[in-house]
């Protein structure tokens, strides 16, 4: 049987739910959420390319494209027919790549602290700030800067440990990673088109203290899909998972409701 290039850990019983971390993490971001959703799903949790224990490409560049790709090769070796798609972040925006290619495989697509539309030319600058500051100092000094900005104002004092826990983790990713991962957000295409012709439901989840996203474009993406459930976490920043894991694992397992049947 081929071996699929990304780790993956796969638990739980019920319809499959596949869950994709986003930039700077891996897929042990999920563990709070797994005890409750892996009662109603069959979960397969991979690390992207880079992150965890899933290695970045050798014989050519990283793409969101080719991350998607790579999901698909473990729906293969899965035997899996329909599923949920579910990505943070920049997991979203592989989410969307597999809606375009894959769409006859999808039953839902749930992006939390994600969205379709291409970055603006400021947000393309700010990634190559960010590509510059990686270059420069280095992974750690850049994901404490960058765990300043994702998170809800009280998130560090009331979760202490856990903050500490996952800055560490975060900090030991090679620099290459992030600095690849970064380069694929900046050419990943605008995909509002494929979100307005799908038939795919839709869910999106954000933080209103979420600094990396805009609230009425991300309403604006929500009228272009058939269906769309809509939710704003008030107590959240960019990671939802982490700040209200009890909420969002609640609104998943809501998405049985609404999955689109395959045959």
């Amino acid at each position: 049987m081929k071996k699929a290039e990304l780790n993956y850990v796969k638990k739980g019983k019920g319809p499959v739910m596949l869950l994709l971390h986003g930039f700077g993490f891996d897929g042990t971001v999920w563990d709070m959420m797994l005890p409750e959703l892996s009662e109603t799903f069959t979960l397969i949790i991979p690390d992207m390319p880079g992150f965890g224990n899933s290695d970045l490409p050798k014989d050519k560049p990283l793409t969101i494209d080719s991350i998607a790709d790579k999901i698909d090769e473990i729906i293969e070796i899965e035997k899996v027919k329909e599923f949920t798609f579910t990505g943070h972040s920049m997991g979203g925006y592989v989410g969307l790549a597999y809606l375009d290619k894959f769409p006859q495989k999808l039953n839902y697509l749930a992006l939390l602290n994600s969205h379709a539309f291409e970055d603006s030319a400021d947000r393309v600058g700010n990634r190559k700030k960010t590509l510059e500051f990686i270059e420069k100092y280095g992974s750690r000094p850049f994901i404490k800067e960058f765990y300043k900005t994702i998170f809800h104002a009280d998130f560090k004092l009331n979760f202490p440990e856990v903050y500490d826990s996952l800055l560490k983790k975060s900090s030991s990713i090679p620099a290459e990673s992030l600095i690849c991962s970064t380069k694929a957000m900046i050419n990943r295409p605008d995909r509002t088109t494929v979100v307005r012709k799908s038939n795919v439901p839709l869910c999106l989840i954000l933080g209103d203290q979420d600094k990396f996203m805009i609230l009425e474009q991300c309403a604006k993406m929500a009228e272009l899909a058939d269906f769309t459930d809509f939710h704003i976490l008030k107590n959240s920043g960019h990671m939802g998972l982490l700040e209200e894991p009890t909420k969002v694992s609640g609104i998943l397992k809501k998405t049985l409701n609404f999955q689109k049947k395959i045959h």
